[in-house]
């Protein structure tokens, strides 16, 4: 999880919020193949223990707290539920990629 923030780090805009399209892409990148397999590995391991769960939602919450911000910083309103979805949706993505390759 600190790994996610320092690559967080690198996709913050000057003016507040993330490049959400710079950060997908580095995520679905080969480079972060194996960064990616370890998340997918986190989410199934969330699935089966509880007290593990409850740490990666605070975690998730921190992602949708940053999307927002990014929302809001393209005039977007920045609702919790919108930024869940993208969050979500860019899961599904990351995961998309990592079974099918990042052109599929």
């Amino acid at each position: 999880m600190e790994q996610d923030r320092a690559i967080f780090q690198q996709f913050m805009l000057p003016a507040g919020g993330v490049d959400l399209d710079g950060l997908l892409a580095h995520l679905a990148s080969p480079e972060a193949r194996e960064l990616a397999l370890a998340r997918f590995e986190l989410f199934l391991m969330a699935a089966r223990d509880g007290t593990f769960r409850a740490q990666l939602l605070r975690h998730r919450e921190r992602f949708i707290a940053l999307a927002m911000e990014s929302m809001a910083q393209q005039g977007r309103e920045p609702t919790k539920e919108a930024a869940t979805e993208l969050i979500t949706t860019s899961e599904g993505h990351l995961f998309h990629s990592i079974v099918y390759g990042p052109d599929a």
